[in-house]
């Protein structure tokens, strides 16, 4: 067992500090304000860089034709492959452990900045 405010890793195998929900706030911020930055910054330069404005509308409208339900099967599957370490707390071998931890940058954890 883990000392109060660790918890066990099983990619490292180790006890490692909860950061899960620490920069949560700092990161909703961040996102928010880059949404704003670039729904500022877009007028700008349909006003003044008219090719430059076209190929961006270009770009979003390929980004519109992206299959939705492709996507979000693509995204439950890498976050169900993610959980399963720590579900059935199995420590998987070396090629998969990695493949695990890379793909746990998708996890949402919502409840985690609750408490």
């Amino acid at each position: 067992a883990c000392e109060a405010k660790f918890t066990y890793n099983k990619i490292s195998n180790a006890c490692v500090e909860c950061t899960s929900s620490r920069f949560l706030g700092l990161i909703v911020l961040c996102v928010i304000g880059t949404g704003l930055f670039l729904q500022l910054l877009i007028p700008m330069f349909s006003q003044g860089c008219g090719p430059f404005y076209e190929r961006l509308l270009d770009r979003l409208k390929l980004l519109v034709q992206v299959d939705v339900a492709k996507v979000k099967i693509t995204w439950v599957t890498i976050t169900i492959i993610s959980t399963v370490p720590s579900t059935v707390e199995i420590a998987f071998p070396e090629p998969m452990a990695t493949l695990i931890y890379l793909y746990s940058v998708v996890e949402v954890d919502i409840w985690g900045g609750l408490g």
